[in-house]
């Protein structure tokens, strides 16, 4: 890891023995900086977790930090909040985002800690928000899927959690929200994708010891109160578990839109047939939804097959996988579509075999590598004939079950988990995002600096004021105290620095969004890109969409005079800026308010009164040269070949969780018909108006077809009448 500098973090967020995505994210990302030589804060409440979301504590279980002070390079400390009667107060409610405010700030300055990161808006994020605030210490922020896709939609909440998100230095994003935020008004540069997870591979592999379950089943009737779910857990251990009978598993919350309630119809059907098999459920819950569950699998017949068991600590979660012969993660028609849940990945990484949701299977990376009978089975959960018939299949022959979770290892989880990888990744992510803050939080007031200096050699009165009283004169410019000293002494080699590191920063973001550009042959890029930075100065709250965009125009204007450049140079300017628009431009779609949205399926067919208009984030031009091609020429290092001039017409229009449109080629008819939709003609006056550019009188019908294919590609759609 050379080059990564060690830092001091806080995390804020949650933690074991918090069960969830969440927790396991932090619990990991924490154990992986510690090896990387960090020194790791996590400031959490964790220890104050209603018992329905509080995985089990037991020196049975072991646990990652003795390995961790073992071998890691640095130190992970946990700072934890603790309940008082003293915190009484009436309405009561238990003062979390002040608690882990006052810790965090506590912490940050007692350790120097450089960076902050809330992990979760609530209470974790607006905690790092005003711990920030009182320490002066950069925060970042990292969501789910329910903050933003629940709470952030609350009128009650809102104005708290986008200031939050407002004020923060750098925030973590997934490719589905990235366009939300910055619909939000986030600059670009301050989002990030997180280095990609992996799972800890010595505890999550094929040949992870199974869980013993008997044992396991006595700990939970020793340490669980009998009261507690009116005693469910014990209700259903009053029996000897045989690990000799095919076996299903889950673990996780319970619900409907987790298809608990699917399997267990499924299994009903199964039972009935005589067919012997255990069912192991690891899970808790809401009260009534655990109660509810009970029920149905007494109702059901299925108490003799069954163990309820509650959470146990993630990194024993192998061990119960390998347990199963095989594991369901049903979870269909969640209400936040962004949720995605890390279950499919940690069944895969055990060898084990998974019986997948049609809905989940569709949301993840790699589910084009998916082969229902050969690496997994996916399956609709509410089709509960079909899930029974696969669930029988899956436990009929055990041998053949683990050898379709091995291809789910091999084809999935061997070439995707890396933690050694992560561990460097994540550190070299929190290193350049310290460094880039750093850089961010100077050019903002370097571009106050220039500006005040720019004054200075101009305007003589205000240099007479400087002279006489430069405080007052200073007033109109928000400077530190060193700025003010600075220029006291028009200290020039500082000025220098910073200018120098802000410029490099700047052509770097360019380079990225504009590769070929910057590749191509003829052209002298750094003359270009120099003439450019000082026509468009920093400035302060400068928009990098903006600049980029900017970046793209000017570069079209000089090149389409410069003769030492191949022909098509301004060309390819325009094509990737245009690439760039259709990724990261902002729609009203892309508004966190549409998050939960479901697009539309179905299109609806179109009439003569209809007022089509092109769809925001679709973007139609018209090249003079074949310059799809050549973009895929000079990215593959090709020749270009033969030029041929024309007339190329194309749509590049934006694609959803995705940072890169489609770009489709249409014929000249196509795009002037595309064109002619700005949502105040009716279609009937469209078909008019080709039809007397074409001289003839008989294509409404083929026009009408045409727009019907754009509006099933989304390209198009139907303004309000007013």
């Amino acid at each position: 890891m050379e080059g990564i500098r060690t830092l001091k973090i806080c995390f804020i967020g949650k933690y074991a023995p918090i069960q969830g995505g969440v927790s396991r994210e932090n619990f990991w990302s924490a154990y992986a900086l510690a090896q990387a030589g960090f020194e790791v804060h996590v400031v959490t409440n964790a220890q104050e977790v209603e018992y329905q979301y509080r995985t089990l504590e037991d020196a049975w279980f072991g646990h990652p930090q003795a390995h961790l002070k073992a071998t890691a390079r640095g130190k992970l400390t946990i700072h934890t909040s603790s309940s008082s009667l003293k915190h009484s107060y009436i309405p009561w409610a238990n003062p979390f985002v002040t608690k882990l405010a006052t810790m965090a700030t506590e912490v940050i300055t007692a350790y120097g800690c450089d960076l902050i990161c809330g992990y979760y808006l609530e209470p974790y994020g607006v905690a790092a928000y005003l711990a920030s605030r009182w320490t002066g210490v950069p925060y970042g922020l990292r969501h789910a899927g329910s903050d933003v896709g629940r709470l952030l939609l609350c009128p009650d909440l809102q104005t708290t959690y986008i200031q939050t998100i407002l004020a923060a230095d750098y925030i973590f994003t997934a490719r589905s929200t990235l366009r939300r935020f910055l619909h939000l008004g986030i600059d670009l540069d301050k989002l990030y994708f997180p280095a990609r997870s992996s799972l800890p591979t010595t505890y999550f592999h094929p040949d992870a010891p199974p869980l013993d379950i008997n044992a396991l089943v006595a700990l939970v009737c020793r340490s669980v109160p009998e009261t507690r779910y009116r005693g469910i857990y014990h209700r259903f251990a009053d029996k000897p578990f045989d690990p000799s009978l095919p076996t299903i598993g889950i673990y996780g919350k319970l619900g409907l839109a987790k298809g608990s309630f699917d399997l267990l119809k499924a299994l009903k059907q199964l039972h009935e047939t005589g067919f012997k098999f255990n069912f192991l459920a690891l899970t808790q819950g809401r009260l009534q939804t655990m109660f509810d569950f009970a029920q149905c699998i007494e109702e059901y017949g299925l108490t003799p097959a069954t163990w309820l068991l509650p959470f146990i600590p993630h990194w024993s979660i192998p061990n119960f996988i390998r347990a199963c012969t095989a594991v369901c993660f049903l979870e269909r028609d969640f209400p936040i579509k962004i949720h995605q849940p890390g279950v499919p990945g940690e069944v895969f990484a055990c060898g084990t075999c998974l019986i997948l949701s049609q809905e989940i299977a569709e949301k993840q990376f790699y589910r084009e590598k998916l082969r229902s009978g050969y690496n997994a089975y996916i399956v609709d959960a509410r089709n509960i004939s079909y899930l029974a018939a696969t669930l029988k299949t899956a436990l009929e022959n055990p041998p053949a079950s683990r050898e379709i979770g091995m291809h789910g290892y091999y084809d999935i989880s061997a070439g995707t988990e890396d933690f050694p990888a992560f561990v460097d990744n994540l550190a070299s992510s929190f290193t350049i995002i310290q460094q880039d803050v750093v850089l961010r939080r100077n050019s903002m007031s370097i571009a106050e600096m220039q500006a005040c200096l720019a004054r200075l050699y101009v305007d003589d009165s205000f240099r007479m004021l400087f002279d006489l009283a430069p405080e007052a004169s200073l007033d109109a410019y928000k400077l530190t105290d060193e700025e003010i000293a600075a220029l006291k002494g028009i200290d020039k080699k500082m000025l220098q620095r910073f200018a120098a590191s802000l410029k490099a920063k700047r052509r770097e973001r360019l380079k990225y969004v504009y590769p070929l550009l910057f590749h191509l042959p003829g052209i002298d890029i750094n003359r270009y890109f120099t003439r450019f930075y000082h026509l468009y100065p920093a400035k302060p709250h400068d928009s990098t969409l903006s600049r980029i965009q900017e970046f793209g125009s000017f570069m079209e204007q000089c090149l389409t005079t410069d003769e030492d450049t191949p022909p098509y140079a301004s060309e390819i300017a325009r094509y990737e800026r245009l690439c760039h628009a259709a990724a990261f431009l902002p729609t009203p779609e892309d508004a966190f308010t549409h998050i939960n949205a479901t697009p539309a399926t179905a299109t609806t067919p179109l009439t003569l009164e209809d007022r089509p208009i092109i769809r925001p984030g679709c973007y139609a031009e018209m090249f003079a040269y074949d310059i799809v091609k050549i973009a895929h020429a000079l990215r593959e290092q090709q020749e270009s070949g033969n030029l041929q001039t024309g007339q190329y017409y194309f749509v590049f229009q934006q694609v959803e969780i995705a940072t890169h449109p489609k770009i489709f080629a249409v014929s000249s008819a196509t795009y002037d018909l595309f064109m002619l939709c700005d949502g105040s003609h009716t279609i009937a006056t469209l078909i008019h108006k080709m039809e007397k550019r074409f001289g003839r009188e008989d294509l409404e019908k083929e026009l009408l077809q045409m727009l019907q294919h754009l509006s099933s590609l989304r390209m198009i759609g139907v303004a309000k009448h007013e």
